[in-house]
């Protein structure tokens, strides 16, 4: 279960990177937000790298969850 909430979790947090980073390409571009936005930008591209992993290792950790008994069986 652990391993499921981390995937999960690493997910939600791209996710919301993602956001935030469209929130930032959106504002008008001054000096300091240009920066911002560039780092935002490469923040945007190494998780998109990870999406794939992580999914795939989500599903696999839920497959193994949904085949276990419960404790009280």
């Amino acid at each position: 279960m652990k391993d499921l909430q981390d995937c999960l979790g690493a997910l939600n947090d791209i996710s919301v990177n993602q956001k935030l980073a469209s929130k930032l390409a959106t504002r008008r571009s001054h000096a300091k937000n240009r920066a911002r936005i560039f780092a935002a930008g490469i923040v945007t591209g190494s998780d998109q790298s990870e999406i794939k992993p992580l999914l795939t290792a989500a599903d696999e950790y839920a497959a193994k969850f949904a085949h276990l008994r419960p404790y009280w069986t």
